[in-house]
């Protein structure tokens, strides 16, 4: 089982915490870099793990072996719905957008956020 999995379900770690676990054990990201809490989490919520991959909308049954078992996937991602790992959650996330956070798609079940784009002259929210 991937050990960041095993520390954040098993040891009641925090995404912050394996991160410097990792880290102090000399473990890399695929790109060379030192972990940090975004790339703990990214790997927390890839599904490739449970051997599915996603294609046409849908998730699909992967050609690998799952690599983590479907109990310590489904607590991993329950522990991050229950300790508010989503930023969109969090009250203390200053935004411009008064709604940013509250409002939830029927859909997806995710929440909306504000966005903004620089054009030569102005400022385009939406």
């Amino acid at each position: 089982m991937p050990v960041i999995f095993d520390r954040y379900v098993r040891d009641g770690l925090g995404a912050k915490a394996v991160a410097g676990w990792l880290n102090d054990r000399g473990h890399r990201t695929r790109a060379g870099r030192p972990w940090n809490h975004m790339a703990v989490l990214t790997v927390l919520r890839n599904r490739a793990y449970l051997g599915e991959i996603f294609f046409g909308g849908v998730y699909h049954r992967a050609p690998h072996p799952p690599l983590v078992d479907r109990d310590t996937f489904d607590g991993a991602q329950q522990l991050l719905e229950a300790r508010g790992e989503d930023y969109s959650h969090r009250a203390a996330n200053g935004s411009e957008y008064l709604l940013a956070g509250l409002i939830v798609c029927d859909q997806c079940g995710k929440r909306f956020v504000g966005k903004a784009a620089r054009g030569n002259r102005y400022r385009y929210r939406y």
